[in-house]
């Protein structure tokens, strides 16, 4: 079930009706149940995996806090994290072993395997640092990782925030409220922008051979917008339904594209992800503690791991490869340069915007393609002459769906699109601003400043913007989740 559509938002508002009305004793319990069945959408085999990961990981992680020789919890953690990684392994790359013989298995993959394991590790590995106590209450655990509206989208959990909320929290109307603002948002980005945006990328992407070198140039241009208000509209949903339970998930995006630098794009790209390789693999390794050398060698490490969790193809690793010899040159260079900071929304920040997108833009080449031929013949269709008098009527039939392409069609959605991305690009300059300021909390929610009559000509235009982009996108293929798969 993805959050992205009516049967999500139907089971959203019975789940938050039922919760309320619900002595908070029995809220867990039936949070836990809302949850498995949330899960079993995916599939009883999905759900029994999940299931699986979560009660070894409490049984190790009880083990763990039961040793009283450290040594002995560090090898019950370690057996733990393998078989975590050994499960998650096994789903994730048993297809590519299993297509090499002459009749290829096909193996299911659990949807959101990646999010629960790793949250999963994460917890272990704090156990047994005595970061978190280990939790004794096996519907609190199992709440815990199988939450269901970020169990298989992330933000990936981490036990020091998630289950404290779990044993003590109140629902109150204005967590309901800002809940509520942050799931239209998120729909904005998601239903409007994503797949609104991946009518064009998608039918370009898909269909290589019968575009022109300027609509492939287009698509290359967009696909980074893409991607970015496919995972930050879906976060945004997970984070807002969450809030009407009265639980605050971590925030897993903060404006990454008004990013002046590489190192800051990553800070502010899925930030559970990345902070998640930080702790638990870059500094156990040794971080930048131990010379240049040793920092390039650990950075390789971490986008190795990064880009084998993205994929198992040669492009996911030439992906990796660009991202750590830029992050390291921008170490160079930074490490060379003056420490005097600039404006960020001075000129020159601009500049430097403008050069992190397109380095950004250039990465997501191998990041998006499936093979190195087909991403050399991306590359190699930027240079041919382009076709101008060719290309609107080939956009036209990009963005038409395969629906009537009327000019009232064209307005709806070429309209819905300018004004969603007006909108999202001024919630991201709101939240960037606000994270620059040292000490605050960042501003998630850019509509509480505004006057209540603007709010809620937003909230109406955006839900139109919603509702047409929905039933378009519904015609071409139906809702879908980029990270899906991961």
């Amino acid at each position: 079930m993805l959050l992205n559509t009516i049967t999500y938002l139907c089971f959203l508002a019975i789940t938050a009706a039922v919760h309320y009305l619900l002595p908070v004793r029995y809220r867990n319990g039936f949070l836990l149940a809302a949850s498995v069945v949330f899960l079993y959408t995916e599939g009883a085999v999905s759900l029994l995996i999940a299931l699986c990961a979560a009660l070894i990981t409490f049984f190790f992680g009880r083990k763990i806090a039961s040793c009283k020789v450290r040594a002995q919890g560090k090898r019950f953690a370690a057996a733990g994290i393998l078989l975590l990684l050994l499960n998650l392994c096994f789903f994730k790359y048993a297809n590519l072993l299993t297509s090499f013989l002459q009749d290829p298995v096909k193996i299911l993959f659990p949807v959101g395997i990646s999010f629960y394991t790793f949250a999963s590790i994460g917890y272990l590995a704090d156990v047994q640092r005595g970061a978190v106590p280990a939790e004794t209450d096996p519907v609190t655990w199992l709440l815990s990782v199988l939450f269901f509206p970020q169990a298989l989208s992330g933000p990936i959990a981490r036990a020091k925030n998630i289950i404290p909320q779990l044993k003590e929290r109140t629902v109150t109307p204005e967590m309901v409220t800002l809940g509520l603002r942050r799931i239209l948002l998120g729909a904005t980005c998601k239903i409007v922008l994503a797949d609104g945006l991946g009518l064009l990328v998608d039918g370009v992407y898909n269909h290589l051979d019968e575009h022109s070198g300027l609509a492939v140039t287009m698509a290359m241009v967009i696909y980074p917008l893409q991607l970015y208000f496919d995972f930050s509209g879906y976060s945004s949903m997970a984070v807002g339904s969450a809030l009407l339970f009265g639980i605050r998930l971590q925030e897993n995006f903060l404006a990454p594209y008004f990013s002046t630098g590489i190192g800051e794009i990553w800070r502010r790209w899925h930030i559970s992800l990345s902070e998640w390789f930080r702790d638990y693999l870059y500094i156990p390794l040794g971080g930048s503690r131990k010379g240049e050398s040793r920092t390039l060698l650990n950075l390789m490490i971490v986008f190795t791991a990064s880009a084998l969790w993205h994929g198992n193809t040669w492009t996911n690793l030439i992906w990796g490869a660009m991202i750590v010899i830029s992050r390291f040159l921008e170490r160079m260079a930074v490490k060379n340069r003056s420490k005097e900071e600039s404006d960020p929304f001075r000129l020159s920040g601009w500049i430097k915007r403008a050069g992190v997108y397109l380095w950004w833009m250039c990465t997501m080449v191998p990041f998006r393609m499936d093979t190195v031929t087909d991403m050399v013949k991306m590359v190699r269709m930027q240079f041919a002459r382009p076709n101008l008098s060719g290309f609107v009527p080939e956009l036209l039939n990009l963005a038409a769906a395969g629906v009537s392409n009327t000019g009232t069609y064209y307005l709806i959605y070429f309209g819905s699109l300018i004004v969603s991305f007006a909108v999202a690009c001024r919630a991201d300059s709101i939240l960037y601003r606000s994270s620059l300021r040292k000490g605050d909390v960042p501003v998630t929610d850019p509509f509480a400043s505004l006057p209540a009559w603007k709010r809620w000509a937003l909230y109406w235009i955006m839900g139109f913007a919603c509702a047409a982009l929905y039933i378009i996108t519904q015609t071409g293929g139906g809702p879908s989740f980029i990270y899906q798969g991961y």
